[in-house]
């Protein structure tokens, strides 16, 4: 029987394979580091696409804050106005009021009461005086209770004296209420 050595083309063969396993192992190799390489651009770029959006994100919150600010700024500017406004309408509501008081109070003096001092807060008057007699400042209580422009009359203070020639004179505070904002 004749003898064929076959170790050369195993040889051959294994060598082959070897070259064939190489290749294949370079190739699966280039192949992941191209999978990775395209796994990292694409991350990259869409870490890329985020940051930007979120720089516009923050000039954009930027911008609304200084706008929020502004109009906060404006609101309290506008709450100052309305508060000035308000005010100045009461004044003007009440100015005529003070007038009609005054000259209503002038209407009501007996003749024989003399208004020594008149102190005025908001819608309340304080009255000092003299008068020849007890019964002129009863008079003079019942006119204001009567008038439509004054209310609540209360005597603090009454004190009979005599002064000069033996003259009775009757010292009072009387104080009075004017209806907001009423007239005759």
């Amino acid at each position: 029987m004749t003898r064929i050595n076959l170790t050369p083309w195993r040889e051959e063969r294994r060598t082959a394979q070897e070259h064939k396993f190489r290749g294949v192992l370079v190739a699966a190799v280039l192949v992941a580091l191209a999978g990775i390489g395209a796994a990292h651009w694409h991350i990259t770029n869409l870490i890329n696409h985020q940051e930007t959006r979120n720089q516009m994100l923050r000039t954009e919150i930027t911008r609304v804050a200084r706008v929020e600010r502004e109009i906060r700024e404006m609101e309290r500017t506008e709450a100052r106005l309305i508060s000035r406004l308000e005010a100045i309408r009461g004044l003007q509501q009440s100015r005529p009021d003070k007038v009609v008081a005054l000259d209503t109070f002038v209407r009501l003096v007996p003749a024989d009461v003399y208004v020594l001092s008149l102190q005025t807060r908001g819608y309340n008057f304080t009255l000092r005086g003299n008068a020849r007699f007890n019964n002129t400042v009863s008079d003079f209580m019942r006119e204001f209770e009567q008038s439509p422009v004054f209310n609540d009359p209360t005597l603090r203070v009454i004190q009979n004296q005599r002064v000069g020639d033996n003259v009775p004179v009757s010292n009072f505070e009387l104080t009075v209420s004017q209806h907001g904002g009423a007239r005759p």
